[in-house]
């Protein structure tokens, strides 16, 4: 604060009187929402104030409070991540409405990667003579590292560009029947227990795209891969 108000007294004059070195700046600490506060300039020789807030607002919320917890998924940390930082940083304490600003970035972003694909797509295929029938390489990881871990993604990349054309999400873990004995209607579990490995690393000659995004021909694939690797586990346990 102190700093911008040396910088304020130096380079600004007072739009009503003309005055120098004559501003004092305060922040509404009431008017905190998350990182982003407001602030008054109050000139001393004639008593005229203007506030600002030092974040701009979009339809989602203030920019700062934004970019902040993207960065901090960015890194792979969250909420109580973030409060750690805010403290040791002396920063205001970060938005109390996380979960709310991490929806409207998962929105922006599936978006975003929906469009980017598409793009890839059509870049593959152009390279292709137009032809849909593209070449892809599949590849598999999870969220951290173990057998432990309840989260997955497989990608396909075009051989041609080395872009990711279509991803598909793994999970050993439903948040909608976690708690019901009965199976839920749409249920996000994609992977069962009796699925040994389920890292699942395999490479196809031909993908044919038969249109933009084919998740559906994706999850075909993953059902293939997925079931060769069981039935191999289960030949495993057999001997």
């Amino acid at each position: 604060m102190n700093v911008l108000k040396t910088l304020l007294n130096t380079v600004s004059k007072c739009k009503h009187c003309n005055s120098t070195d004559c501003f004092d700046v305060l922040e509404e600490t009431n008017s905190r929402r998350g990182l982003t506060t407001s602030l008054v300039f109050i000139c001393k020789s004639c008593g005229c104030s203007s506030s600002s807030k030092t974040s701009y607002i979009s339809e989602n919320g203030y920019d700062i409070n934004t970019i902040l917890v993207y960065g901090m998924r960015c890194i792979g940390n969250g909420k109580c991540a973030v409060r750690t930082l805010c403290a040791v940083m002396n920063l205001s304490p970060p938005p109390a409405k996380f979960e709310r600003l991490n929806s409207s970035l998962c929105r922006a972003l599936s978006s975003a990667c929906s469009k980017s694909m598409l793009k890839a797509i059509e870049g593959a295929v152009s390279r292709n003579d137009n032809s849909r029938d593209i070449t892809v390489a599949l590849d598999g990881t999870w969220q951290k590292r173990g057998h432990t871990s309840i989260n997955g993604v497989i990608t396909a990349t075009s051989l041609d560009t080395g872009k990711v054309i279509d991803f598909q999400c793994l999970c050993k873990y439903c948040f909608i029947c976690k708690n019901k004995s009965n199976d839920c209607k749409d249920c996000q579990k994609k992977l069962t227990d009796t699925m040994l490995e389920w890292k699942v690393k395999v490479k196809f000659e031909c993908f044919s795209v038969l249109f933009p995004r084919g998740t559906f021909v994706m999850q075909n694939i993953l059902r293939m891969a997925t079931r060769k690797i069981f039935l191999k586990n289960q030949r495993v346990k057999s001997v």
